[in-house]
């Protein structure tokens, strides 16, 4: 069976580095950022130049979006033509080239404005918590259409608190505890989104299996196959320690 060729956008980022070094194995990839890459064979590209994301589209299996502005900068010179309108031009790219799926990295913050006594499902309304968390919103939203209208298979990852287990975020937050998504459940979540068949529209929530989860993750259990192998909880005890020595 051949591998599938998966490009990744946003490839030289943060999350990008660990899909990079977890697919490499599993999928020839095609990678895309703004900025180089040592080592990497990455095609330069901006997402406004709809010509280049036809060309660097063609010929895939799959688009891992993960190209994107982060946290909330200007919404004129940054959200707008980047988070949104670069995030259509690669939709529009692959609906004109036959890409079948999109797995479209979204953010936890489009849901970060209900309190975290609140277990929230996918299924409910948005509740975003900045401007950035609309402007990933709307990827979702096209994502929707274009699997309703275009029969595309669009897979949204509400991504949460993406860190490696040596980060000092996870000894030292206690909001961690609750939305930690460690690396390799990372790639084994982007993974399935991709391989798995049958999806038409879905929207997932990316943590790992921690026992303060204040957002589902059945929903990925039932339809991927998702099976955690982190919890943030190993983490607890180095968290109230910090909580005491800081107060």
């Amino acid at each position: 069976m051949s591998r599938k060729t998966i490009l990744i956008t946003g490839a030289a980022g943060f999350i990008g580095k660990f899909l990079r070094e977890g697919f490499r194995d599993r999928y020839d990839l095609r990678l895309t950022d703004i900025r180089p890459l040592e080592g990497e064979d990455i095609r330069i590209a901006n997402l406004s130049d709809m010509d280049t994301m036809r060309e660097i589209t063609a010929g895939v299996d799959a688009v891992v979006h993960l190209a994107a502005h982060p946290g909330d900068r200007d919404f004129h010179t940054m959200l707008l033509p980047d988070n949104i309108a670069g995030t259509y031009n690669v939709f529009e790219a692959c609906r004109q080239n036959g890409v079948p799926r999109i797995v479209y990295a979204s953010t936890n913050h489009v849901i970060d404005g209900y309190t975290k006594d609140r277990y929230v499902t996918s299924d409910m309304a948005i509740r975003p918590d900045s401007l950035y968390a609309v402007s990933k919103q709307f990827g979702e939203s096209l994502g929707c259409l274009y699997s309703d209208r275009y029969g595309m298979a669009i897979v949204c990852v509400r991504i949460g608190s993406a860190l490696p287990e040596d980060h000092s975020a996870l000894r030292t937050s206690r909001r961690c505890l609750s939305t930690w998504l460690s690396v390799p459940d990372l790639v084994q979540l982007f993974g399935l989104c991709i391989d798995t068949e049958g999806l038409k529209f879905e929207i997932f929530h990316g943590i790992s299996g921690n026992t303060r989860r204040y957002w589902d993750i059945y929903h990925a259990q039932r339809v991927l196959g998702y099976s955690p192998q982190d919890n943030a909880e190993r983490f607890a005890a180095e968290v109230v320690t910090h909580e005491k020595t800081a107060s």
